[in-house]
């Protein structure tokens, strides 16, 4: 496999190139008449044979806080081998019941748009302006060369800032080792089968963003915490430049001329367990049944639902900036009921028609208590320079000595303790609420399927189907309102509520603010209120026609 090579002659081009080569090899085994064993083994090697364009201005300013830190680091060269194991096994002559169940080392899609950030992200042909016009007019008379139309690359041009995205070299797609083992009974007098499943996902090799670039507050020469660096909750905090928290300000960049530095690494971080018990009728006699209950937990270290670098880690939920804090998913579903029905009806002895109701009821999604202030430099708690991301601190009451409540009137402080008992948010009296602590309302969704054959011609079948989707919503919006999400933007998970305000006064307390509402309860800006999901809550009809073999 072709190594790494450096980009020459294009130092700012977004090239690059990816390579999987995958080897599987399986085998079945019997070794009782009952018990059959599978046995596999996978093999994948990754090339990727272009670099990112060297930086070496970089690697230089930052050498000294990080040594031997380059920013061409690729997947090249890494392997995977995965080993899988499953097993069937009839525990009575009859076949009445069987085990069944596996363990095994599974590879992930290719995440390459996150990796291609390293690529378009290198310090070359791309600045953020920060003390000159950023018109057109004044960028070609102070800033453009035309003999250098990238940019310089190795140092940021003055008045501006670099962006650097990178991964560390030899970073490893995503992996998880999973295992599942089930119990089997078929129910004669039901025509049905009863099920009990156990799964279990370990995630090996979850990726991960961190900023490189933060100034700690009050941190030593080598940018390490010290006692001051911490508000009175124990919130790591960011130094800010000379602005302060006037007009202008921002997060304190580590290395000047910079702006974030953003690294994509792996961490052994993240799991899920889920037990599910199923009754399953095949059709017999014209009818078939379902019924599901699951049950499971699931944790992730960094959700990663957006395609760039830097909305992957500004949009991360935190208490603590770039700390591997594992909480709920956002993907993970609590408690599901799942239930059909058909009937089947024929007619002339051959043409059938099919009738079936699908439900799911579901809990809802995860969500986090956070402090608001993205407009506003002033109302990010952390000084991280993400406005929406740092969860809620839960005092004890009025007197907490974390907290100063001078910032409320005494009827914000009475809707603002009230909240926090209404909402759950009391749980953590005297911490802080994580990512994803809470959930949206349970979830309920009911569709209608309806298919009819019209022709056979030997054993070609023409079939008709019309699909009423949320047919539940249909019938009850107030019962079947199915999905309900926070209005936020859902293409980059992490929904939050954002619960007033909050700043650190100079000894480290935090002091919240909140609005009200002209009945006194807490106004939410728009941005956080749980309304059903415009798209999925509603009711609609497709059809179509298909052939069968």
């Amino acid at each position: 496999f072709a190594r790494s090579v450096a980009q020459t002659g294009f130092p700012g081009t977004d090239l690059s190139r990816f390579e999987q080569t995958g080897f599987f090899a399986q085998a079945k085994w019997e070794p009782l008449p009952r018990l059959s064993v599978t046995l596999g083994l996978r093999y994948d090697v990754l090339g990727s044979p272009i670099a990112p364009p060297t930086n070496t201005g970089f690697s230089t300013a930052f050498g000294s806080l990080y040594p031997g830190i380059r920013n061409d680091g690729t997947i090249d060269g890494t392997s995977r081998v995965a080993p899988r194991l499953s097993f069937n096994y009839s525990l009575d002559s009859a076949r009445m019941t069987q085990a069944r169940g596996g363990i095994g080392v599974f590879l992930g899609r290719s995440p390459w748009v996150w990796i291609s950030n390293s690529y378009g992200n290198a310090g070359f042909g791309r600045y953020t302006l920060t003390a000159r016009p950023t018109n057109l007019t004044s960028y070609l008379a102070t800033d453009f060369d035309p003999a250098n139309p990238m940019g310089v690359g190795p140092t940021p041009a003055p008045g501006s800032t670099q962006t650097i995205n990178f991964i560390e070299p030899g970073l490893k797609l995503p992996t998880n080792l999973r295992g599942n083992l089930a119990f089997d009974r078929k129910l004669p007098g039901l025509s049905a089968t009863l099920s009990v499943e156990y799964v279990y996902t370990k995630q090996i090799e979850a990726m991960f963003y961190d900023n490189l670039n933060l100034r700690v507050l009050n941190g030593d020469a080598q940018n390490r915490p010290t006692a001051a660096s911490y508000g009175a909750d124990g919130r790591l905090r960011f130094a800010t430049n000379t602005a302060g928290t006037a007009a202008g300000a921002s997060n304190a960049p580590l290395v000047t001329g910079y702006g974030n530095v953003l690294r994509l690494r792996n961490v052994n971080a993240g799991e899920s367990h889920y037990v599910a018990i199923v009754l399953d009728r095949p059709f017999k006699n014209g009818w078939a049944y379902s019924l599901a209950y699951t049950r499971g937990r699931a944790t992730e270290a960094q959700p990663a639902g957006s395609s760039t670098a830097g909305s992957n880690w500004g949009f991360n939920i935190v208490f603590n900036q770039g700390q591997v804090e594992v909480t709920r998913s956002d993907y993970e579903i609590r408690d599901r009921v799942q239930a059909s029905f058909s009937k089947e009806f024929v007619y002339f002895n051959r043409l059938k028609s099919i009738v079936s109701l699908v439900y799911e009821g579901r809990t809802g999604q995860p969500f986090s208590y956070v402090y608001g202030g993205a407009s506003s430099f002033a109302a990010d708690l952390n000084k991280d320079g993400n406005g929406s991301n740092d969860v809620v601190a839960v005092p004890t009451g009025a007197t907490d000595p974390r907290f100063d409540f001078s910032g409320m009137t005494s009827a914000q402080q009475a809707a603002y303790f009230a909240f926090l008992d209404q909402s759950g948010l009391s749980k953590y009296a005297g911490g802080y609420a994580p990512r994803n602590a809470f959930t949206t309302s349970w979830q309920n969704r009911l569709d209608l399927r309806f298919t009819q054959e019209v022709k056979t011609v030997g054993p070609v079948v023409l079939e008709l189907f019309a699909d009423f989707l949320n047919f539940g919503a249909w019938l009850s919006d107030d019962l079947f309102n199915y999905v309900e999400t926070i209005a936020t933007s859902t293409s980059n998970s992490n929904q939050n509520r954002a619960l007033g305000s909050a700043t650190y006064t100079a000894t480290g307390l935090i002091r919240p603010t909140v609005t009200l509402n002209t009945d006194g309860t807490i106004n939410f800006p728009a941005t956080s209120i749980i309304l059903p999901n415009n798209s999925d809550a509603r009711w609609r009809i497709q059809a179509g026609v298909r052939l069968k073999f």
